[in-house]
C-alpha cells in the first residue's frame, strides 16, 4: 500500500490512492493542517511511490525547506528551484518538488512562483505543506488541489511514540496529551529552549518565592526569550541583505513578531497546564493522564499551601496577561503580575 506507514488521515490516503490508481493525480497540491501532523512524511511516500523508489536518494526528487535561525526560504533558494523545475526528469517518470512550510515564503517569492504554479510542466508534480492555509497568497491556494489533513488522535500519537520513536508507553501517554494532535509537537517536548524556560517555570510554580528572587527568575526566563529573538532578528539582516526590496524587511518583522507570540502563547498554556494537574491530584483522578508526572511530589506540596483557584478563573488570567503583552507590556511585567494574582 502507497501510506502504509503513514499515520491517520485515511480519508486523504484513500483518496489520493483513487487518484494514483487513475493516473489522474494533480499537478500541483497543498497538503495544509496543523504543524507535525505527517504531512511532510505523506508528500515524500507519495513521491516514493510515484518515483518507483525505495528511498528518496532520486535525481528527480527535489525538496525546499525554510533556512537559518529564523526559518525562512530565501529568495535565492525559490528562483533556483524554478529553474529546476523547467528542465526535463533525468528518468522516464515524473520530477517531484516538495515545498516545506510554504507559507514562510515571502510575497516577492511566492509571486515568482505563481506562473509555474498555473502552468507547471506535465512531467512535474509540486507539493506545498503548509500549517495555515491564510497564511499563503490567495493567488497560491488557487492554483493548488487542497487537501486539508486532520489532527492526530492520542491513540495515533501515542502508537506512533512507542512503535517508531522507543518511548515507554508512560512517556507516550504524558507526551500525547500536551500534543493537541500534533506528533512533531510531542517530539520538540524537549527542545533546549522549550525545556529550560519550562524549568524556570516550574521553579516560580512549585512554590511561592520571595518577592526579589522572583524578580530575579522572571528576569532569567524573559533573557532566555529575548536571546532567541534577537538569534532571529540578527538572521533577519541577513535574509534582508539578500533582497533589493524595501519590503521584504518589513515582511520578515511580522514573521518575527508571529513567532514569538505564538512562543509565548506556548509559555503560558504551560502554566494552564500545571494547574490543570493539580486539579486532577485534587479531584483523586486517575495520575496516569497527568501531564508532569516527574512533578508529582511538587505538585501535592503545593496543593497543601494554596487555595486552588479554578481553571476558569486561571484562565482568565492567562487571557488577561496575554492580552497585557499583546499591548506592549514588558512580558516580566506581564508575568510577574499573573504569578502573583494565582
Amino acid at each position: 500500500m502507497v501510506f502504509s506507514r503513514c499515520i491517520g488521515n485515511l480519508r486523504i490516503q484513500e483518496i489520493i490512492t483513487k487518484m494514483l490508481e487513475r493516473s489522474c493525480l494533480p499537478n500541483v497540491m497543498l497538503f495544509v493542517g496543523k504543524e507535525g501532523i505527517g504531512k511532510g512524511f505523506f508528500a515524500e511516500e507519495l513521491s516514493k511511490n510515484i518515483l518507483k523508489s525505495d528511498t528518496l536518494n532520486h535525481p528527480d526528487f527535489h525538496i525546499l525547506k525554510p533556512e537559518g535561525k529564523l526559518g525562512m526560504h530565501s529568495i535565492a533558494a525559490v528562483r533556483s528551484m524554478i529553474d529546476e523545475m523547467a528542465l526535463p526528469p533525468y528518468g522516464d517518470n515524473k520530477k517531484i518538488f516538495i515545498i516545506h512550510d510554504a507559507e514562510r515564503m515571502l510575497a516577492y517569492s511566492s509571486n515568482a512562483l505563481l506562473k509555474t504554479l498555473e502552468e507547471p510542466p506535465q512531467d512535474t508534480i509540486i507539493i506545498l505543506l503548509a500549517s495555515h492555509q491564510e497564511a499563503l497568497l490567495p493567488t497560491v491556494t488557487s492554483r493548488c488541489r487542497i487537501f486539508s489533513f486532520k489532527s492526530l488522535t492520542q491513540e495515533e500519537i501515542q502508537k506512533a511514540l512507542i512503535e517508531r520513536f522507543n518511548k515507554t508507553p508512560e512517556e507516550a501517554q504524558r507526551l500525547s496529551l500536551v500534543a493537541q494532535g500534533s506528533l512533531g509537537a510531542a517530539l520538540q517536548q524537549d527542545k533546549a529552549l522549550v525545556h529550560d524556560v519550562e524549568d524556570l517555570l516550574h521553579q516560580i510554580l512549585e512554590r511561592t518565592l520571595p518577592y526579589p528572587q522572583l524578580c530575579k527568575t522572571l528576569s532569567l526566563l524573559c533573557d532566555k526569550l529575548d536571546k532567541e529573538k534577537k538569534q532571529w532578528e540578527e538572521e533577519l539582516q541577513k535574509i534582508s541583505a539578500e533582497s533589493s526590496f524595501a519590503s521584504v524587511e518589513k515582511e520578515m518583522e511580522g514573521v518575527i513578531a508571529v513567532r514569538y507570540n505564538l512562543f509565548i502563547e506556548m509559555l503560558f498554556e504551560r502554566i494552564l497546564l500545571w494547574y490543570r494537574d493539580m486539579h486532577l491530584i485534587q479531584a483523586n483522578g486517575n495520575l496516569a493522564y497527568l501531564i508532569y508526572p516527574n512533578k508529582l511530589n511538587a505538585l501535592k506540596q503545593r496543593l497543601e499551601q494554596i487555595h486552588l483557584p479554578s481553571l476558569q478563573k486561571v484562565q482568565d488570567l492567562l487571557d488577561k496577561a496575554l492580552t497585557a503583552f499583546q499591548r506592549s507590556i514588558p512580558l516580566s511585567s506581564c508575568l510577574e503580575s499573573l504569578i502573583l494574582s494565582l
